[in-house]
């Protein structure tokens, strides 16, 4: 690695690219090259919406969990228990493409606001 210091809107040269990165866990390491990794999960201000998100995600995840427990134990039909998870999941997976196309195309925060209406 050169001596030479670089700006932060310089390009890097190829053969240096990721030879900072070890050293990345070290004090100092890196701090003058330019903005800190994943800066935003050191912000106290994140903390109630990274929570409130993992705490919703997980509650959701045992509902469903519980839901497909409920039904096996009530019906015992592999066939109820398999519509239900492709009736859950089939729309996520034939909807994302179109989703992603959109979210390319018109502001994010927008659509996402439209989701939760919607939801």
């Amino acid at each position: 690695m050169s001596d030479t210091s670089q700006n932060p809107g310089d390009e890097a040269d190829p053969d240096e690219v990721g030879a900072g990165q070890a050293g990345a866990g070290q004090a100092g390491a890196g701090s003058a090259a330019g903005p800190r990794r994943f800066s935003v999960l050191r912000s106290w201000k994140t903390a109630p919406y990274l929570v409130g998100s993992g705490t919703a995600m997980m509650g959701d995840n045992i509902e469903h969990v519980i839901t497909y427990w409920v039904l096996w134990q009530k019906f015992e039909s592999p066939a109820l228990v398999g519509f239900q998870l492709i009736s859950h999941w089939l729309p996520f997976l034939l909807l994302s493409v179109y989703a992603g196309s959109l979210a390319e195309r018109f502001d994010c925060r927008r659509l996402i606001q439209i989701g939760q209406i919607m939801f």
